[in-house]
C-alpha cells in the first residue's frame, strides 16, 4: 500500500506541474486583447477543468499521505453548481439534470475536493443506465437536515 501512495504522490505532483502550465497558457489566452466572448468562455472552462483537476491531484496526494486533508468552510450550493456541466456530460442525453440548490443552506467545513466527489458518484452514468430505456431525471439538491449527537 505504501508503494501505491508514493506512486499517487508522483503521479499527482507531475499532474500538478502540467496543470499549472495549462492554468498559465490559458489565463495568457485570456488576458489577450480582441478575443471574442465565445474564446473567452472556452478559455474559462479550461480555467475551470484545471482547477478541478487540481483538486483531484489534492486528493492523490492527500491519499499518498504528502498532504493533510484541509476541511474549510465551504458552500454546498456552490459546489453543486459549479460541478453541474461536468455532470451534464456523464450522463446520457435522454436523462435531464436537474440542480436544485438550497436557500438560506448553512455553510458547512469539509474538504471541497471530497465533496466534490460525492455527486458524480451518486448521479447515474451513462454505461450504468444502458438497461433503463426512456431516459428520466438526475436530480442534484442541497438542503438543511437536522442532526442530534446522542
Amino acid at each position: 500500500m505504501e508503494a501505491v501512495g508514493t506512486l499517487a504522490g508522483g503521479v499527482a505532483h507531475d499532474l500538478n506541474n502540467m496543470l499549472t502550465a495549462i492554468t498559465s497558457y490559458a489565463d495568457l489566452a485570456a488576458a489577450t486583447r480582441g478575443i471574442r466572448t465565445p474564446v473567452r468562455d472556452y478559455l474559462d472552462g479550461v480555467r475551470k477543468a484545471a482547477d478541478h483537476a487540481a483538486s483531484l491531484t489534492t486528493q492523490l496526494l492527500a491519499f499518498s499521505r504528502r498532504q493533510i486533508v484541509n476541511p474549510k468552510v465551504i458552500d454546498l450550493n456552490d459546489i453543486i453548481l459549479s460541478i453541474n456541466k461536468m455532470l451534464r456530460r456523464l450522463i446520457r442525453e435522454d436523462i435531464e439534470l436537474v440542480t436544485l440548490p438550497a436557500e438560506n443552506l448553512r455553510l458547512v467545513q469539509a474538504d471541497h475536493g471530497h465533496i466534490e466527489q460525492v455527486p458524480p458518484a451518486l448521479v447515474p452514468a451513462a454505461p450504468a443506465t444502458e438497461s433503463s430505456a426512456g431516459g428520466g431525471d438526475a436530480n442534484t439538491t442541497a438542503r438543511q437536515v437536522g442532526y442530534t449527537a446522542q
